[in-house]
């Protein structure tokens, strides 16, 4: 994130989004159980996950895409380990948080669980489920396809969505293990920031429409495309999260022709007992994390943990303030502006 023009207290920050996607035609519950996950990505870190989604979210739901007071309703498989939520086109966060609160239940019972999404929109930050997941003692895993803005290597058509995966393992004394990553080279969300910024991108993130290679964030918006994170190595890894999470949701893959937009999305819990006892996992993963912190790192700060950097920045965050710059603050108060809302409170 640039320079912060203003610092908000995450309570203030979460009651305007409450009031602004009540304001939406949320329920209450929707609204509040929204507003905390995009305020949580907030506080960790993960800016372009947090309330900077809102005003996409009121397009989305002008535009008669989400119904933002659905109460998604978990479907009868038949089969005890495998769940299917139906978001009933809402909230993706309201599906999955349903989802991960049955995954840990089956979970419990069984020792594996897997849930998929359907009739779903965007979750938020992926990496949030699995955290859950990881801070109850399971090993999570979760995948989700989106809307096509990514070209396969050497090409400029649009099949593939930025298709994050994430993974978490529970921790003893730290925080958990948390990889959460887009299979894009960058994020749509970030690549919108640089946009507000007026800042110039890396090379390699994107072509524009004629194929050529950009650093010019407008390029995506222009008809350009994405490219994947590592060459085929990405490339592959969303071929992957757009098949399975189109089979998922029923809707079919963002390459296919007959996708709906909505995000297919597959979640996985495991019990470590599985492979001989959560102690053993524990004591790797806390093993590691001391590992790390005495490896020599003459060049830069030791090597840390995924997941670490985040649970700093909710701590500094929680303290100080949310930061926001600029363009942030301009974004929100647009959306306020246009929805009657008093615009958020900051210091």
């Amino acid at each position: 994130m640039g320079e912060a023009v203003a610092h908000v207290g995450d309570d203030e920050l979460r009651a305007w989004a409450e009031a602004v996607l009540r304001t939406l035609g949320a329920t209450s519950g929707n609204a509040r159980l929204v507003a905390r996950s995009l305020v949580d990505s907030d506080l960790r870190g993960y800016d372009t996950q947090g309330v900077w989604r809102l005003p996409d979210y009121a397009d989305a739901i002008s535009k008669g895409v989400v119904a933002p007071a659905a109460t998604p309703r978990e479907e009868p498989t038949g089969r005890a380990s495998l769940l299917v939520v139906d978001g009933h086109d809402g909230f993706g966060q309201v599906a999955a948080d349903l989802a991960v609160r049955r995954l840990r239940e089956v979970a419990a019972d069984t020792g594996i669980a897997v849930a998929a999404l359907r009739r779903s929109h965007h979750v938020g930050r992926l990496g949030a489920w699995v955290e859950h997941l990881a801070a109850h003692g399971l090993v999570g895993h979760a995948l989700s396809q989106s809307n096509a803005l990514m070209a396969a290597p050497g090409t400029a058509t649009r099949l593939f969505g930025s298709n994050p995966m994430a993974w978490g393992l529970p921790a003893r004394s730290g925080p958990p293990v948390i990889v959460d990553f887009a299979t894009s080279a960058t994020s749509v969300g970030r690549v919108a920031a640089a946009s507000a910024r007026g800042d110039a991108l890396e090379h390699g993130m994107l072509v524009d429409a004629d194929g050529a290679p950009s650093s010019t964030p407008d390029a995506l918006f222009r008809g350009g495309a994405l490219l994947p994170f590592g060459g085929h190595k990405g490339y592959g890894l969303s071929v992957l999260t757009d098949l399975l999470g189109g089979a998922v949701s029923g809707d079919g893959p963002a390459s296919g022709t007959a996708y709906s937009g909505r995000h297919g999305v597959a979640l996985l819990a495991v019990d470590p007992a599985l492979w001989g006892g959560a102690d053993r996992l524990l004591d790797d993963v806390e093993r590691l994390r001391a590992t790390l912190a005495g490896t020599p790192h003459p060049t830069g700060p030791a090597p840390r943990l995924p997941g670490e950097r985040a649970a700093d920045e909710l701590e500094r965050r929680l303290a100080d303030g949310i930061p926001l710059e600029e363009p942030w603050l301009r974004r929100l108060d647009e959306l306020s502006d246009r929805l009657g809302v008093a615009v958020v409170s900051r210091s």
